[in-house]
């Protein structure tokens, strides 16, 4: 298989975040919906950015113009820079009785710490965006 030539590729940079950090950025991660966006880096913290795109939206007009806001700012998350970030590939059941779903995030420090974080889903965030349709947490929405 051929690969295509480099001056058939044409990049755009769609969309910069800034001022969300107030040092590098070191790893960058998209939830398992596609919902979220979380960063880490050189200021301690761990930022969550929710996407306003939707999951059935595949025009290139649409793509190339995300609407991306900070949904959660973990400041401090850990006590030196945050090296890296990894969602937990599913949804987790609510520790009480509420309906609110979460992700795990997982995060890696300077501190030489593994901090596991539970997330929780955006509640005005409904549909097959945040909660995949094959989801074994379809019947406890109901």
């Amino acid at each position: 298989m051929e690969m295509p030539d480099s001056k058939s590729f044409h990049w755009v940079c769609c969309m910069t975040i800034s001022d969300a950090h107030s040092a590098p950025v070191f790893d960058l991660a998209w939830s398992p919906c596609g919902c979220y966006l979380a960063s880490c880096g050189g200021d301690d913290s761990i930022c969550i950015f929710r996407s306003d795109l939707p999951s059935s939206t595949c025009s290139p007009d649409v793509i190339c113009s995300p609407s991306l806001t900070l949904w959660l700012h973990l400041r401090k998350a850990h006590s030196g820079d945050v090296n890296s970030v990894c969602w937990y590939p599913t949804l987790q059941n609510p520790i009480d009785n509420s309906k609110v779903l979460s992700y795990l995030l997982a995060s890696g420090g300077d501190d030489r710490l593994v901090n596991i974080w539970s997330i929780p889903l955006d509640p005005d965030c409904t549909g097959t965006l945040c909660v995949p349709p094959a989801s074994p947490l379809d019947d406890e929405l109901d």
